[in-house]
Formats: C-alpha cells, sequence, structure tokens
C-alpha cells in the first residue's frame, strides 16, 4: 500500500512507467463531449418544461429541477465511461498483471460479459 500521493506516483512510474499514470484517461476523454452534449439538451427540456412563457425567469429550485433533468440525460453515457476509467486505473492489482491493452479492450470485455452487469458492479469486480 502506498504512504501517500506521491509515494504513489513513484510506485506507478516504477511499475508501469509514465504512461502508468494516465491509463484509463481515453475513455474520459472521448465521453466528454456527448455527455455534455446530453447535460445541455437535458437541461434545456428541463427548462421548458418549467415555462410557461418564453420570456418567464426561472426561480433557484426550478434551475436545480433543469439541472436534475441534464443528469439524467448524461447519466447512460457519464455512467460507462467512468466504469471503463476505474476498471483501468485499478487493474493492476497485487497480482501485477496488466488485464487490457486499451480502454477499448477493456469496454470490449465490460460489454461481453452483458451490458447491465458490467457497468453496475463495483470496478473491482470483473466480469
Amino acid at each position: 500500500m502506498n504512504s501517500g500521493a506521491l509515494d504513489c506516483i513513484y510506485t506507478t512510474v516504477k511499475k508501469e512507467g509514465v504512461r502508468g499514470l494516465y491509463r484509463g484517461l481515453l475513455s474520459p476523454l472521448v465521453g466528454v463531449t456527448p455527455v455534455y452534449a446530453l447535460y445541455f439538451l437535458g437541461y434545456s427540456t428541463g427548462k421548458r418544461l418549467q415555462l410557461k412563457n418564453v420570456d418567464d425567469h426561472l426561480s433557484l429550485p426550478q434551475h436545480f429541477m433543469a439541472g436534475m433533468v441534464g443528469g439524467v440525460y448524461s447519466t447512460p453515457v457519464t455512467a460507462p465511461v467512468e466504469r471503463v476509467k476505474c476498471v483501468m486505473q485499478i487493474q493492476q492489482g497485487s497480482k501485477g498483471q496488466v488485464k487490457y491493452s486499451s480502454s477499448w479492450d477493456c469496454a470490449r470485455h465490460l460489454c461481453r460479459c452483458g451490458v447491465w452487469p458490467a457497468f453496475t458492479r463495483e470496478p473491482w469486480q470483473h466480469c
């Protein structure tokens, strides 16, 4: 176990090289665009559902509700992207073997396990 953040960085670089610090980074980079697109679509939908007239202004609770709708819209993309990222980051574990060669490889393996079970488990529970 690492004694702190710097020890964790040192251990990761020693075992996996500098690339180990960026393991699992591709999936969030690919997922950011659709997540924000869906979030803003949901947010604007949530606002429209609450407005009676186009010129009306939303109260703070109404903005909160619109943001919740945006969160519901973006979750189907966010959850799988975060799952792949977490699995990639903790895959080495105590055995010292890298199980997936890339984020795409990890996503393919998780989808073979079944989409719902693969993306609803804890990161350390591999299929």
